[in-house]
């Protein structure tokens, strides 16, 4: 599905920082339940492709946590707790799963390199420090095209894939390798120096404004209908 509206970087942000706030002012299960749907579909209609399998993934991964955390809040509580308690225990669990879901799927469709450099442009970070970021989220993603490529070349000589921690090797190898490549070419263009350098803006329009805004009208709407 192509995108109907596109968001500004520091939209991803503020549209989750909106839902997170919804859900603290919200003792509501509905209004968990509807928030996290609402914060889902912006970004349905925002990404060409959004990352279900990942998104899936983190949610297996978070029920069995939140699953023990209500057990072990609800039954090993005091025996003459009232029913309206469990009640609350399983409204504090239910905006546990909507924080972590809301955050790391906005975290994880966040253009970081936009959102590194439109922090730079307007001098919210430095440049020494919105370069070494942006080394650390490119680091993540060679490592992990590294990671493919070692599994590859195991799995086309022995015909499995390797998990044996032996792996970490080379890995560390290719790790030392970029770290040397990426000193020497910040180096070279000056970073250190805190020379800038031009991109493109990508300016905040009105249009972005509008969208914060419906988003907070459409939270607050939630959180006391």
């Amino acid at each position: 599905m192509g995108k109907l509206i596109s968001l500004h970087p520091f939209n991803f942000v503020l549209i989750m920082l909106i839902a997170i706030s919804g859900l603290f002012i919200s003792d509501n299960l509905n209004s968990y339940i509807l928030i996290t749907v609402w914060a889902i579909l912006i970004l349905w209609l925002t990404q060409h492709h959004l990352k279900w399998k990942a998104m899936f993934i983190f949610i297996l991964l978070l029920i069995p946590a939140i699953a023990s955390f209500y057990l072990s809040s609800s039954l090993f509580a005091n025996t003459q707790v009232a029913t309206s308690s469990v009640n609350s225990h399983l409204k504090f669990s239910l905006r546990l799963f909507s924080l972590a879901l809301i955050s790391y799927s906005y975290t994880l469709h966040l253009p970081k390199e936009k959102f590194i450099l439109n922090l730079l442009q307007r001098r919210f970070i430095s440049v020494k420090i919105g370069f070494a970021l942006l080394a650390v989220f490119n680091a993540f993603e060679y490592l992990g095209h590294e990671f493919y490529k070692i599994q590859l070349a195991y799995q086309m000589r022995f015909g499995k894939k390797c998990y044996s921690p032996k792996i970490m090797l080379p890995l560390l190898v290719s790790a030392a390798r970029y770290a040397n490549t990426l000193t020497i070419s910040m180096y070279a263009r000056g970073i250190n120096q805190n020379r800038t350098y031009h991109t493109e803006i990508q300016r905040y329009t009105i249009v972005d404004t509008l969208i914060v805004a419906i988003n907070i009208l459409v939270v607050l709407g939630l959180v006391y209908s």
